[in-house]
């Protein structure tokens, strides 16, 4: 399994901890993910509604998931 993390355009691929989680709901709600990002050189928060973009690459399948930074703390 291969993972790359875009987070307002920047690459975070190697930075992130994992397991991480991706929680996709049937209802009205919006899906949700969280992941821990270990050792940055970036000092100040991640602004809300900044995209993030996680690929997940499987052996035969290929994830894409576009969601927003709901906080960052």
């Amino acid at each position: 399994m291969k993972v790359k993390i875009i987070i307002g355009g920047v690459d975070y691929s190697k930075y992130v901890q994992v397991p991480f989680q991706i929680k996709q709901v049937l209802d009205e709600t919006l899906d949700i993910a969280t992941l821990n990002l270990l050792y940055t050189d970036k000092k100040e928060p991640f602004e809300p509604f900044t995209l993030v973009e996680i690929t997940i690459n499987y052996e035969e399948e290929e994830r894409k998931y576009k969601m927003f930074v709901s906080a960052d703390n």
